[in-house]
């Protein structure tokens, strides 16, 4: 993925917001701007694709879009997720993942180590078709998907964006789905 510098000012009120959040989730401030970017052109995005209409620039070369997430199955963070149901969802619905462009993918982290609360996310370690473009908003979008599959949040780790040492220590973990 091609990176870019691009300078931003924020107001003081929003940086300070920015930071508190970034830091209550455990990411950089960098990180959820992209996907906070992310999140707002894919909702422009299906808002204009809803209406009939192409914004010029932001569909072109877009895929067809995957069949729309199943309705939530799972109860939301009032109890610990359960791995075999997880499990069962995520394979019930491979071809709606696949269609995503997900070769590979394992649940990972609390849930796969048999830890998971009921303040639980659900760990999923994906590969990604090679010479497949895979955006940030492919990955919001594939987050949303799984999110409204599994009825909680999930957090996609791509297999090959992680540092070596994480990776082996993810790998280890996994529990093979697709």
């Amino acid at each position: 993925m091609r990176k870019s510098n691009f300078a931003l000012r924020l107001q003081p009120s929003l940086l300070a917001e920015a930071r508190r959040l970034a830091a209550a989730e455990g990411v950089a401030v960098n990180q959820l701007i992209n996907v906070a970017v992310a999140e707002k052109l894919a909702v422009a995005r299906a808002e204009r694709r809803l209406a009939g209409g192409v914004a010029p620039g932001l569909l072109q070369d877009a895929a067809p879009a995957p069949a729309p997430a199943p309705a939530p199955t799972l109860a939301l963070a009032t109890a610990p997720p359960d791995r075999a149901r997880v499990l069962d969802l995520l394979r019930r619905h491979q071809a709606d993942i696949r269609a995503r462009g997900v070769t590979r993918l394992a649940l990972v982290g609390s849930l796969a180590r048999g830890e998971a609360t009921a303040a639980s996310d659900v760990d999923l370690l994906v590969d990604i078709a090679p010479g497949r473009k895979f955006s940030l908003i492919d990955l919001a979008s594939l987050q949303g998907f799984l999110d409204d599959l599994l009825g909680r949040r999930s957090q996609v780790l791509i297999r090959d964006d992680l540092p070596p040492d994480f990776r082996r220590r993810v790998e280890g973990d996994a529990v093979p789905v697709l």
